[in-house]
């Protein structure tokens, strides 16, 4: 085996003489030896066993299926802190980019505050506009980048962001084609500069028996988890079941 303090110059004293002394090494990323690393047994989760802490996450239904009102009430969850449905929430500032239907988000919005869901002084804030985030390094990234760095001057960096919809923030792209690569790779990079989750509010095929999401593959295979939102026919009452975990058990 090849001695890898030939390559520093710099071996690490005690038990591991062949190993560098990662101190005294410079290195342009980050990086930890096998000793260092520690098991995460908590704090993954920004709404318990529902949705992760840091990512690209996908919502997603039919027109008319709740989606919109599930991730509101989420995000309302979120920057109000405690419990959702019985669950714990790890409370945090939150941003809604409601790309389509503003007037309608807004009187739902305010709905929730008059039924003490939120509060108006909770650290909750809403862009109205439809930007493109298909582009790479766009004009559309580089704009939700600046505001969210703005927001977080004022409330501190965000736990959640919702981008409402996905077909209102493609741009001229197109769902099924690799485009689908760049979108969500825009979204994971919101994710990981501000270390929170980017929940994508998305549709379902129209044929109603896929229970995937609509376009490319690649949106499941880039995001941490999927919710598909469900509303039975001639019944009032909705559903939300996690159709995919990139950690954790594996849904059904």
């Amino acid at each position: 085996m090849r001695n890898l303090a030939d390559h520093t110059g710099n071996p690490q004293d005690g038990d591991n003489p062949g190993l560098p002394n990662s101190r005294k090494i410079s290195a342009p990323l980050t990086f930890q030896w096998v000793r260092d690393v520690e098991v995460v047994l908590d704090g993954s989760y920004l709404i318990e066993d529902l949705l992760p802490k840091s990512g690209p996450a996908v919502l997603y239904g039919d027109s008319g299926s709740g989606k919109t009102f599930l991730a509101l009430e989420l995000a309302a969850a979120v920057a109000m802190g405690g419990e959702w449905a019985g669950r714990h929430v790890e409370g945090g500032p939150v941003i809604y980019l409601c790309a389509e239907g503003q007037s309608g988000f807004r009187n739902r919005l305010v709905a929730l505050v008059d039924a003490d869901r939120i509060s108006r002084d909770a650290p909750f804030a809403l862009i109205p506009t439809a930007i493109d985030l298909q582009k790479t390094d766009g004009e559309g990234f580089e704009s939700l980048l600046a505001t969210t760095k703005e927001i977080a001057r004022e409330v501190g960096s965000p736990a959640l962001i919702v981008i409402d919809t996905l077909s209102k923030t493609f741009g001229a792209g197109s769902e099924n084609s690799d485009d689908m690569v760049s979108y969500v790779a825009n979204c994971e990079r919101i994710a990981e500069i501000f270390d929170c989750l980017t929940l994508i509010v998305h549709h379902r095929p129209k044929n109603g028996e896929n229970r995937g999401e609509r376009g490319h593959s690649s949106l499941r295979a880039g995001v941490v988890a999927s919710i598909l939102v469900e509303s039975k026919l001639g019944s009032t009452i909705r559903t939300a079941t996690t159709t995919h975990k990139k950690e954790g058990p594996a849904a059904p």
